[in-house]
């Protein structure tokens, strides 16, 4: 069933890159969970890996899951690579999330410690966007803070590549 309005890609992972580009075969194609029901809106429109984890943003997603009332609030998506097979490992949301923030829009992973980056921050004046850290520890993703710019104008989008 094809979804008015929504984007839909792909992610394919590539373990190796051999010299002739034109011989590259994806390996493995990541989905949300929740697509099915919904989920992954923009899925895919930042990636980062790192070893055997892929960040996917999905910076339209909406909030709570399934989506709900807090439309373009943005969702991230971990997946982990164990024994050959890549699985949802975790969405992780904003805390709070809010309508139009639209978490995702950028994303970064090294090790244990996640970067996704908001394009907007709604009721801040000026509005210029955040970068939400989180770790894991046990198994477990964790928001642990947010980064913002100490001076800014209105709509800098802080975070942006």
């Amino acid at each position: 069933m094809l979804r008015k309005n929504v984007v839909v890609c792909l992610v394919l992972v590539i373990l190796s890159v051999p010299p002739d580009l034109r011989a590259l075969e994806p390996v493995a194609q990541l989905l949300p969970d929740d697509w099915d029901q919904g989920g992954g809106v923009w899925f895919g429109r930042s990636i980062a890996m790192d070893g055997d984890v892929v960040v996917v943003g999905s910076h339209q997603d909406n909030w709570p899951d399934p989506p709900g009332n807090t439309m373009g609030a943005g969702a991230v998506y971990v997946f982990r690579r164990t024994g050959g097979t890549w699985k949802q490992e975790a969405k992780l949301y904003v805390d709070p999330p809010t309508e139009g923030e639209h978490f995702g829009y950028t994303v970064a992973v090294k090790g244990e410690v996640l970067l996704a980056s908001t394009y907007y921050t709604e009721g801040e004046v000026p509005a210029p966007g955040k970068v939400y850290v989180f770790r894991r520890v046990a198994g477990v993703w964790t928001q642990e803070g947010a980064l913002s710019p100490s001076i800014s104008l209105d709509d800098d989008r802080f975070g942006l590549r």
